[in-house]
């Protein structure tokens, strides 16, 4: 199918789905999926030390209808160091510990400067099963000085039992001796790793793994052959290759009919975000400047398509929350109704983009208002 076919068929089907969100796009209580797409830059001193602190996060805060409670404490233990129940209350003990937020570095002499980086991204999502991530924290004392800290682990959180699973997990204790894997292990690792003339050593053997959706494979992580975005090379070795080598709990979460039942939670009628009230219904909905034909437009000439979605022929339509603040600025993108991790970072990517609209109005005054928007990705007719 040709770009300009996708594109067409995404317009079209923005443009017909339109209707239909602008009537219910508030019903937002007792969400049973939510992750939250966090891109921002902060600045923060304490004493004579500057920390410039960078955030790319994909993080989720509720999956299956479940608060996720072992997936919180580990991503924020491995973050910030200190366990939470959530990102926002993580965040902000992380933040009071690096001193006071500033607007602009200081000009100053004698000043420590320190850049941290943090990376949380969904690699992998089974509906009712499971969900993976890769794991990321670089330090650096410049931009451009070589990281003396780089972490990067990968994970597979079981929703229905509330467990994190690891590599010892995932691959049978026979075919593991601690980081590192027997021979006919590491035969199948070798096989599918890429062939783009990267020497690789025994340190960079792969040392963690995670499950992949629809019994796609285990992804294998790859030492110290890290890319632009801080994530290391990731080998995918399909299940049937290794299927023997997968421990009980692996083949569970894999073909599990269990299903995590969520309690029955009250109707939320106001939100609160960083300290500003957030509407979720108001006499002037928000509006796109040109309307829903120009919103379409935008839509259609933004998205790309990923490549690992086109390779698994994941496709549909995603659902992408976000806050149109009271000058209009468009914040806190936030999928509601997943299809693959791909499209979802896509069309947040998308969403985050987007100029200003016109801002909701309480009682003839602009206020911060809740607002959702669909956008479907197909490959073909």
């Amino acid at each position: 199918m040709t770009m300009w076919r996708k594109i067409i068929f995404l317009l079209l089907a923005v443009t017909l789905a339109w209707p239909r969100v602008a009537c219910a796009q508030q019903q937002t209580s007792s969400l049973k999926y939510k992750v939250d797409y966090v891109n921002e830059k902060h600045l923060f001193r304490k004493g004579n030390q500057v920390t410039l602190l960078t955030l790319v996060l994909e993080w989720p805060e509720r999956l299956c209808g479940s608060p996720l409670p072992a997936l919180q404490t580990f991503l924020t233990q491995e973050l910030f160091g200190t366990p939470s129940t959530s990102m926002k209350s993580g965040l902000k003990s992380y933040f009071e510990s690096l001193g006071e937020e500033l607007s602009a570095m200081p000009d100053e002499e004698g000043l420590k400067v320190e850049y941290l980086s943090f990376v949380v991204r969904e690699l992998a999502w089974e509906p009712d099963r499971f969900v993976s991530f890769v794991v990321a924290k670089e330090k650096r004392k410049s931009d451009t000085d070589t990281a003396e800290l780089k972490q990067n682990k990968l994970l597979t959180y079981d929703i229905v039992r509330d467990k994190v699973l690891r590599t010892r997990d995932i691959i049978r204790k026979r075919y593991r001796q601690g980081t590192f894997y027997n021979d006919e292990l590491l035969t199948k690792i070798w096989k599918y790793m890429p062939k783009d003339g990267i020497v690789v050593s025994a340190d960079d053997l792969p040392d963690e793994v995670c499950l992949l959706q629809n019994n796609v494979g285990v992804v294998f992580n790859m030492k110290n052959n890290w890319d632009n975005d801080m994530i290391e090379r990731l080998v995918i070795v399909p299940c049937n290759e290794i299927e023997v080598m997968l421990t009980n709990s692996a083949k569970d979460v894999r073909f599990s009919t269990k299903k995590y039942v969520a309690k029955p939670e009250l109707e939320v009628v106001e939100e609160v975000v960083d300290t500003m009230k957030v509407y979720q219904t108001v006499s002037e909905m928000p509006q796109f400047e040109g309307g829903e034909k120009a919103l379409s437009e935008f839509i259609a000439q933004q998205v790309r398509y990923p490549s690992y979605e086109q390779l698994i022929n994941a496709e549909g339509r995603t659902v992408v929350s976000f806050i149109v603040g009271r000058d209009g600025q468009v914040s806190h993108p936030s999928v509601i109704k997943p299809v693959s991790p791909g499209i979802d970072r896509e069309a947040a990517r998308v969403v985050s983009a987007m100029p200003k609209w016109k801002p909701g109005k309480m009682n003839g005054e602009p206020v911060n208002v809740r607002f959702s928007i669909p956008v479907v990705f197909r490959l073909g007719f």
